[in-house]
């Protein structure tokens, strides 16, 4: 017996070793896949090794976050192959997030392929799942990919509600996800005829671009401004802008944005009565439909002024055209109706259901509380009735006493401390608070009010007071102040740094967003990082000038 005991101990301690090993390793390839200095190529090596040890050892949880690395570091013609391998994984798991994490990701790459009917399909089964969980992240993404499908199906009104639920979340948590969503509440409120609202959104996104340093996502936000200032009818302006940012689009491979302004060019050409030049451009969108499949219900104007141009040019022309025209409508209206159906019965029904359940609910609660506040007057008024007597009594008193000669009124003075804390409290807080700074404990991700009461042993109101007092900041400025001046001073220290994007150096400070660390460090510096990095760089040139002039 002793034997056995020794062995199976032997056994399972040998076991832990190799478990510990194994998770130590999985651990390794997950911060590789988050460290933002390495290499492209590098990056999709750790991923594919991460892929394999998963497969080799057949741990489903590990094989499904390795994919998800692996798939979006890959060739893009690969990915619905790795979205159907996350999927069958998922069912594996057998666990809600999986399952809507998977779903989701397979309708959005649906969505990017220009496959509508399929995106929308996979976006509702990802909902189904979705709503069983607490995953928020991934229920605002797929708020966000279904305010696309409504903005394709033109309901525009329904789009701007979910995106306008999706702004403020994502300000705070992705910054990439926030410019897409003030881009695409800019593209409905266009298409809502709101151009001033529509301009406001793009100024916005303009500014956010500029402030998080994204040139990509900028060139989205001129393409916008451009569409917008050719319904304001200034044409020869949408022409200049969709012309310079033809090259852009063309690098990017991106079909669908050139297609749109090779439309809005021509159809502003044909608005200033410059039919000729405009023809060009209204044909490279039909050539655009014939190679790629690509077409959308704004683009069936198209085929119209194709048609008109060449009714009396060119009767064959003109027939091919027409005939064209017939033939998308009826495409976009097979493919409206049943994206339409599908939505509205699958996804606003069931949205529906929950607000009628929340009302019912809603009325019950207040029929209660009703209830309360009537038992409440009636005892209410039960007491002020019986003490009226008491009180009458007592103000005849009171007017006896002061009625008395050389009667002097006595007069309460409380003296408190301005913090109401108990000094010993304080005195312990503050060493916490000394200890809180020389450890650097605020460069911890995400260091909240919460947290820094927990970390000085007393409540966040306490928290918040002290730091008001003694620090003369509150406490939201205090930590951003301190993540600042920490990344000023390995600026200023280390060469290496000044090389860093502004994500690695907001990471290094512990923010959770490189939008919030832009700001805060704005804020602080009244400049923006690359801005100050560049400062630094030329006063560094010119001291080493000096130098040299002096010797």
């Amino acid at each position: 017996m002793l034997i056995w005991y020794s062995c199976s101990y032997a056994d399972t301690f040998k076991k832990l070793q190799v478990s510990k090993k194994n998770d130590i390793e999985y651990l390794f390839y997950e911060q590789q896949m988050q460290n933002l200095h390495l290499k492209p190529e590098e990056a999709k090596t750790f991923a594919r090794l991460w892929l394999q040890k998963a497969k080799r050892e057949k741990q489903d949880m590990q094989l499904f976050k390795a994919y998800k690395a692996v798939m979006f570091k890959d060739k893009k013609e690969f990915l619905p192959l790795y979205a159907d391998s996350l999927i069958i994984v998922a069912r594996r798991i057998k666990d809600n997030k999986c399952l809507g994490t998977a779903y989701l990701t397979k309708g959005i790459i649906a969505y990017n392929q220009k496959e509508l009917v399929e995106a929308t399909d996979n976006f509702l089964i990802a909902d189904h799942f979705l709503a069983l969980t607490k995953a928020e992240y991934d229920k605002f993404k797929l708020k966000y990919a279904l305010a696309q499908a409504k903005y394709y199906l033109g309901y525009y009104e329904e789009a701007v509600a979910l995106l306008k639920n999706c702004e403020p979340y994502f300000l705070v948590e992705n910054d990439q996800a926030y410019l897409n969503t003030l881009h695409s509440l800019a593209l409905c409120y266009n298409k809502l005829k709101e151009y001033q609202i529509a301009d406001y959104y793009i100024n916005l996104g303009l500014k956010e671009c500029e402030e998080l340093e994204e040139s990509k996502m900028e060139n989205y936000f001129k393409h916008a401004k451009a569409i917008n200032q050719h319904y304001l009818e200034e044409y020869e302006e949408a022409i200049v802008q969709l012309t310079d940012l033809m090259p852009f689009l063309i690098e990017q491979k991106d079909y669908p944005n050139q297609t749109l302004a090779n439309f809005y060019i021509g159809r502003s050409y044909w608005y200033l009565n410059q039919q000729k030049q405009a023809i060009p451009y209204l044909l490279e969108v039909d050539k655009s439909y014939d190679t790629n499949d690509y077409i959308k219900p704004e683009l069936v104007e198209n085929y119209e002024l194709l048609a008109h141009y060449f009714e009396s040019r060119n009767h064959a022309e003109y027939l091919k055209y027409l005939k064209k025209w017939a033939n998308v409508q009826k495409i976009l209206t097979e493919k409206q109706s049943y994206l339409s159906k599908k939505l509205r019965k699958e996804y606003d029904n069931k949205n529906a259901q929950i607000v009628q359940k929340k009302m019912l609910f809603e009325n019950r609660r207040i029929s209660i509380i009703l209830s309360i506040v009537i038992i409440d007057f009636v005892f209410l008024a039960y007491r002020y009735l019986s003490n009226r007597k008491k009180y009458l009594n007592f103000a005849k008193n009171a007017r006896e006493i002061q009625d008395k000669p050389n009667n002097e009124l006595i007069q309460v003075h409380y003296d408190r401390d301005t913090l109401d804390i108990s000094p010993d409290i304080v005195a312990k807080a503050l060493k916490k608070l000394e200890k809180f700074e020389k450890s650097k404990k605020y460069l911890e991700n995400d260091m909240s009010l919460r947290q820094l009461g927990d970390y000085m042993n007393i409540n966040g109101k306490y928290a918040a007071r002290i730091v008001l007092k003694y620090r003369n900041k509150k406490v939201v400025s205090y930590i951003n102040d301190l993540k600042i001046q920490y990344i000023i001073d390995v600026l200023e220290n280390d060469n290496k740094s000044r090389y860093y994007s502004n994500a690695a150096l907001g990471e290094e400070a512990g923010f959770g967003s490189t939008q919030n660390f832009i700001r805060a460090f704005k804020n602080f510096t009244k400049a923006t990082p690359m801005s100050y990095i560049q400062q630094l760089k030329s006063s560094e040139t010119n001291k080493m000038k000096q130098e040299n002039e002096a010797e």
